[in-house]
């Protein structure tokens, strides 16, 4: 092995031969020795250069094109989500609002029984006063125009 001294490495081990780069051969020489049906990862994906010549531009375009339509699935659960939060909210405020409307429905119940029992109360009230107003005047019909001792 090169015993090649740089910044980088200062102190190079002797390896094995099986993990020798492009640093340690040349670019020439590196790409004879290479296998070609290895798989290369570029980009994050395994590479077969055995079956078609890709350029690294044309992996670099099929890894960006990749990424734009996992952007734009991302952005369609994103904007899906907050359609669904939004219903959901829109849900709970409706029943927030029926539940105001069922109180104030309900009060507004209860002051007109309440209305409407006290107006029976004062009518009932009323026919009493009426009731013992005519027995008064028949009891003082009924009596003598004078008293005992007269």
């Amino acid at each position: 092995m090169n015993n090649f001294k740089s910044i980088a490495n200062p102190n190079p081990q002797s390896g094995s031969q099986k993990y020798r780069g492009v640093h340690d051969l040349g670019y020439s020489e590196f790409m004879k020795d290479r296998n070609l049906l290895d798989k290369i990862t570029r980009f994050g994906r395994k590479v077969d250069y055995s079956n078609k010549e890709i350029s690294n531009e044309g992996l670099m375009q099929d890894h960006l094109d990749r990424m734009r339509v996992n952007q734009i699935d991302k952005d369609l659960q994103r904007e899906q989500k907050m359609i669904q939060d939004r219903e959901f909210l829109d849900r709970i405020s409706k029943i927030g609002n029926l539940e105001v409307t069922q109180k104030e429905f309900q009060r507004v119940l209860k002051k007109d029984n309440f209305l409407k029992a006290n107006d029976e109360i004062k009518e009932t009230k009323r026919k009493l006063k009426e009731m013992n107003r005519s027995q008064d005047m028949n009891r003082s019909n009924f009596q003598f125009p004078f008293r005992g001792s007269e």
